[in-house]
């Protein structure tokens, strides 16, 4: 019997084929998937978890010395978002955004894209005006990229 994170592998496969056109989507030496979608790369991954758990992400910014202003700042931003969360791991700032493997389905993991997006848009620049780095959400944009429009940004 296939376990939880092996159907869970499978099905964020079958959306993100879905979603970008390609024709196999097909983790990296990570185990995470390039999506490339709306204009701009996103990632996502499954964990090991049980139940199995699909992070949807992006990176914000690389190149970062980790300070305690670094840390105060992203505090902050998460204290500003709903169910999106701002951290850093080996001077790399991410916004991730989280879904249970086993109920996640295409819409949702859309509208993940969509929030992980707006907060990058809004919350990047300033960080990279505060901090510097090199802005790896910005630099994946290309030209079809549009500010994805959202309900509710969860920023407060």
């Amino acid at each position: 019997m296939a376990s939880s994170q092996q159907m869970v592998s499978a099905y964020l496969e079958s959306v993100i084929e879905q979603l970008t056109g390609v024709d196999k989507a097909v983790p990296d030496h990570e185990g995470d998937y390039a999506v490339e979608v709306g204009g701009a790369r996103f990632w996502a991954r499954v964990d090991g978890s049980d139940p199995a758990i699909v992070r949807v992400y992006s990176t914000v910014l690389v190149g970062l010395e980790p300070t305690p202003e670094l840390y105060e700042a992203l505090n902050d931003i998460n204290t500003r978002m709903a169910f999106l969360r701002a951290f850093t791991v080996h001077g790399t700032v991410l916004f991730e955004h989280e879904h249970l493997g086993m109920s996640m389905d295409a819409e949702e993991f859309a509208n993940s894209i969509r929030t992980i997006a707006s907060a990058s848009d809004f919350f990047g620049p300033q960080l990279h005006q505060q901090f510097g780095g090199e802005q790896k959400f910005q630099e994946s944009k290309t030209e079809e990229y549009q500010a994805p429009e959202v309900d509710h940004p969860g920023y407060l």
